[in-house]
């Protein structure tokens, strides 16, 4: 059997607010959100981290930045009408709307020890993420059995390569989509052994 991990290519939808991550002290003003990306960005329902007051001007004249998470010492130059959090590590804040909890990551290499991504195996995630031309698995002649799992936010090609297979005549190929995964969610979420890991053992 064969097996492939990989994510579709859509950012980190989140379609709720900022109280279902943030209570007590950290959160100034709630707000609607969609995703997490920059301040400059133009799609609707933006949460971005800010780390300088120039960024907040940005974020403040943007009106598809709904929310900032900033220092408390920027708290009175966030406009009124922008949901707020006030953290002590923005980026890191900000990071954690995904699944994956940053200490974890850290515990993994740490225990690796000779570092946590060969750079050999990028050429193995180009060739499953597919459509290059460099770097191709022509995926019409796997006929074996196929689990693939894709997350939902991230990098990749959607479903188009386990498509390829299953449309080549292969009618034992097993296919899920993880909702509201994304990238390493896969590995070190906090539900990713009963979301994901099951699916493999």
């Amino acid at each position: 059997m064969i097996i492939f991990a990989t994510i579709t290519n859509l950012w980190m939808q989140l379609s709720m607010k900022l109280s279902n991550f943030f209570q007590d002290k950290k959160l100034v003003r709630d707000s609607d959100i969609e995703l997490t990306h920059f301040a400059n960005q133009s799609m609707d329902g933006i949460v971005c981290f800010v780390l300088n007051e120039g960024f907040i001007e940005q974020a403040n004249k943007n009106s598809c930045v709904k929310a900032i998470i900033t220092y408390e010492k920027f708290q009175n130059l966030v406009h009124e009408d922008k949901g707020l959090v006030l953290s002590d590590n923005p980026k890191k804040d900000s990071y954690e709307f995904y699944n994956t909890n940053v200490s974890a990551i850290k515990k993994a290499a740490l225990k690796i020890r000779s570092g946590l991504f060969p750079q050999r195996a990028n050429l193995e995630i180009f060739s499953i993420f597919h459509r290059g031309e460099e770097y191709s698995i022509d995926f019409r002649k796997i006929q074996c059995a196929v689990l693939w799992i894709n997350s939902e936010f991230g990098l990749g090609s959607y479903d188009y390569s386990v498509r390829e297979i299953i449309n080549s005549g292969n009618s034992d190929v097993k296919f899920f989509l993880i909702k509201g995964y994304s990238h390493v969610d896969m590995v070190y979420g906090g539900k990713a052994r009963e979301d994901v890991w099951n699916l493999i053992t």
